[in-house]
């Protein structure tokens, strides 16, 4: 049966906490003016909205879509995260997905924050310089319209030695980099809090330019991180319920190990999902899985028995045969697709029974209308 599956893939939506990315994008509704976890890039009304639209890989999905309504400059479209806590002595990536529509008017623009207590900026360039504006992007070349970009920066470990940018701009068709990001950057030993922006710059005034961002992506680089190659096919792998069985992508969760129950914790043979209690469901199906549907009941060969033959079981047995016993179903439960599949063979005997008596009675009549 494959409704299991549906079943605890809706129950654990609403339940996939953070795991390996440190951000929770699931806050992204439609609708919602700021999110939980995010900011707007500025509060100027009508310039960010959570829409509807197309994920890179083709699902529908809620997209952080950002526009120029005014007439000022600076930012024009985007959002920062909240803090997440990081250990300098970690080396993390950031990465978001990024689209334009309509005019490549105006920049993007990608900056780190890391703050100590005393609000001074402990993230350096990796030539240990401090950074007040600590900009992984701040270009959009090399992008054409209506197509979907993965940005991915680094922020490295406060004793990194190395001077080459290891970020870049990925294609989302080619699955490519097309360039590298512009920096890279390093933490202080002091650092403990990370948090990142990716907005639209300077947009010119009337200029029709539309920006779209999803997935935002902060983690820390251990060996657990989806890789980059799983970030752009969309099979990225954030462990839910606290271990990694569980993985998200663009199709949805999975779960590959073991069994699943809900609501209890006793061994349950070789079900992979038990629930104790009730469940709510739309609809279900099942899969016949080499199940035979009953039209075998309709075949010339088909070995209906007489309603005496009927009759004699019911006395013997105290049931229909072919089905089980009422103390059978009390001690092992109703198997669903057998019991459907038994009714559906009873109604299709039930037919036929009912086409014998119509032939006969149609016969009784005609004897009748002869005999008056």
């Amino acid at each position: 049966m494959k409704h299991y599956l549906v079943v605890i893939l809706i129950f654990l939506a609403s339940s996939t906490v953070k795991g390996q990315n440190l951000i929770d994008s699931s806050t992204w509704q439609p609708g919602t003016l700021v999110p939980e976890g995010f900011f707007k890039i500025r509060a100027v009304s009508g310039e960010d909205e959570l829409v509807v639209g197309t994920n890179p890989f083709g699902a529908n999905a809620t997209l952080w879509k950002g526009t120029k309504p005014g007439t000022d400059g600076g930012p024009d479209g985007g959002f920062r995260t909240a803090t997440v806590a990081i250990d300098a002595t970690k080396t993390y990536r950031i990465a978001v997905w990024i689209k334009k529509e309509n005019s490549l008017g105006g920049t993007l623009r990608c900056r780190v924050y890391s703050d100590n207590a005393s609000n001074e900026s402990t993230v350096l360039s990796l030539e240990g310089v401090v950074q007040t504006n600590a900009l992984i992007e701040y270009l959009d070349t090399d992008m054409v319209l209506d197509k979907w970009y993965l940005l991915v920066g680094f922020i490295h470990k406060s004793d990194y030695t190395g001077n080459g940018v290891t970020g870049g701009l990925y294609d989302g068709e080619t699955k490519q980099m097309i360039r590298k990001v512009y920096r890279d950057f390093k933490f202080t030993p002091e650092a403990t809090s990370l948090d990142i922006s990716v907005f639209a710059y300077n947009v010119p005034v009337g200029d029709p330019s539309t920006i779209f961002f999803y997935g935002p992506r902060i983690e820390e680089v251990n060996g657990s991180e989806a890789s980059i190659a799983n970030v752009l096919s969309g099979e990225s792998t954030d462990p839910v319920i606290g271990t990694s069985l569980w993985q998200a992508n663009s199709a949805g969760l999975s779960y590959t190990d073991g069994s699943v129950k809900i609501g209890t914790t006793k061994p349950d043979g070789d079900y992979l999902f038990t629930v104790n209690g009730k469940m709510h469901a739309k609809e279900l199906k099942v899969d016949l899985d080499g199940a035979l549907a009953p039209d075998y009941v309709f075949y010339e060969d088909y070995k209906l028995k007489t309603l005496v033959e009927v009759q004699e079981h019911i006395n013997t047995k105290g049931h229909l045969p072919n089905i089980p016993s009422a103390a059978t179903m009390a001690q092992e439960g109703m198997h669903l697709k057998m019991m459907n599949l038994k009714l559906l063979e009873k109604i299709e005997e039930l037919t036929l029974y009912t086409i014998d008596q119509e032939k006969r009675i149609a016969a009784l009549e005609a004897i009748i209308k002869v005999k008056n």
